[in-house]
């Protein structure tokens, strides 16, 4: 069973509730929406469970080589600081690119280059596993990033079209459209994330610090070297840190991801809520988190379509006539007007009325973020 039924018959917005003048979005223009978009199997999620694979064989085939040079009296190795920032690095990849591609356009060509800069410094002592593994680390991320360039320049086209379909016309959001509330539960669960990963990293630090002192202390006492851990080369065993560092990436790596997360869900929101945005009229049905705009002149939801997933719905309800009234329902279908710049993975706003009034009888009208996800195929 589809998802979109058949439209009922069009319920349009109240006057009361101030709708701004807006362009209808045509069929002409929802077609050249879907034709800018990138093919189904290039989809974020994809490209970002694809090159989470790609990173992890290549690590794997990288550390069961084990072709690292050994530890000596000038190079007692101990903690691998470096190592362990590539890893945060390298396992936030795939986030950035479903997620904040704009994130993933300047990290990736990073890890293009760390993967060349490893081949050309440990080139002679590589071993066929070695060798592998550093093509499945440099192959992954180019490939990762040529898709997030299609990805982008789709977003363009896309923007482009939705602005040519507004012909110009704009409008400042109504009052009420307040915050995104995904900012608050991101920033609220990842900073903690964050400091309960660096407290264990700190731990690290500390514990490192505390044996090297007493190490030197122990080296220039008569004797002590009789109570130090000797390698066979002769040279003293470090501390090792890595029990601290692996307890910290569980928590280091949804933190930093929801932080970023979070602040670019803020700036989002800013961003649309100054200053004027395109409009353009659209046709709204589905179900409450998951919604359907169309072409206004399309009365049984039959062609082109623009998937949105409702980020805070509900977010402001607006009652035309009177205040403190029961909320209408679940929408079902209605007109509705459009703010923002459309294409696949970008916030906007959308006014629009429910198909069923207010127990009173009086007209609602919801002003709500939306995340569009996409085309979607017909009903």
């Amino acid at each position: 069973m589809s998802d979109f039924a058949a439209l009922p018959p069009r319920t349009p917005l109240p006057a009361g509730a101030h709708p701004p003048e807006a362009e209808p979005w045509s069929p002409e223009a929802a077609e050249a929406w879907r034709a800018a978009a990138l093919p189904g199997w290039l989809r974020p999620w994809a490209v970002g469970w694809g090159l989470a694979v790609v990173l992890l064989a290549g690590l794997m085939l990288l550390g069961s080589a084990d072709t690292g040079p050994p530890c000596t009296e000038d190079d007692t190795c101990g903690t691998q600081w470096g190592g362990y920032l590539l890893m945060l690095f390298v396992g936030l990849l795939p986030y950035w690119c479903v997620r904040m591609p704009r994130v993933a356009l300047f990290t990736l060509p990073l890890a293009v280059l760390d993967g060349v800069v490893l081949a050309v410094q440990g080139g002679a002592g590589y071993v066929a596993t070695d060798w592998a593994g550093l093509a499945l680390f440099t192959a992954g991320p180019a490939l990762a990033l040529l898709l997030v360039v299609l990805r982008l320049r789709a977003r363009r086209r896309q923007s482009a079209v939705a602005l040519d379909a507004s012909k110009g016309r704009t409008a400042p959001l109504p009052k009420g459209f307040g915050p995104d509330a995904r900012v608050r539960r991101r920033l609220g669960v990842g900073v903690p994330l964050v400091l309960v990963g660096c407290a264990f990293l700190v731990w690290g630090v500390v514990a490192t610090a505390v044996h090297d002192a007493r190490d030197a202390r122990a080296t220039r006492g008569t004797g002590a070297v009789l109570s130090r851990t000797v390698v066979d080369d002769g040279a003293a065993e470090p501390y090792d840190a890595i029990g601290q560092q692996l307890a910290a990436l569980p928590f280091l790596l949804p933190g930093i991801a929801l932080v970023v997360r979070g602040f670019q869900l803020r700036s989002v929101r800013r961003a649309l809520s100054t200053g004027e945005q395109p409009v353009v009229r659209m046709l709204v049905s589905g179900r409450p988190t998951r919604q359907r705009l169309t072409a206004v002149m399309d009365p049984r939801s039959a062609g082109a379509a623009i998937g949105c997933r409702a980020v805070a719905y509900e977010e402001s309800l607006l009652v035309v006539g009177g205040e403190g009234v029961q909320d209408a329902g679940p929408v079902r279908a209605g007109d509705a007007v459009v703010y923002g710049a459309l294409h696949e993975g970008a916030g906007v706003a959308v006014l629009y009325s429910p198909w069923a009034p207010g127990k009173d009888g009086r007209e609602h009208v919801r002003l709500a973020g939306v995340d569009v996800v996409g085309p979607v195929e017909p009903s």
